[in-house]
């Protein structure tokens, strides 16, 4: 959906990336008794993808990313 309304590739794989640990810590069956470590799996995994997008959100930023359609 976020690349559809940015016609941008890159938004909508940051805010995917966003959405998995956002999920899992609503999620009952993973904050039973406390299971944590896949919330910050996931987290981690998100600050590694957000850093191999930098030099995409650059260019978000200064709106030279190219736009898909």
């Amino acid at each position: 959906v976020v690349s559809l309304l940015t016609r941008r590739v890159s938004p909508g794989s940051l805010a995917g990336a966003l959405s998995v640990p956002l999920a899992l810590m609503v999620d009952p069956e993973v904050m039973h008794l406390g299971r944590t470590f896949p919330i910050w799996a996931a987290w981690f995994l998100v600050v590694l993808i957000w850093i191999k997008h930098r030099e995409n959100i650059k260019r978000l930023v200064t709106e030279k990313e190219p736009r898909f359609f």
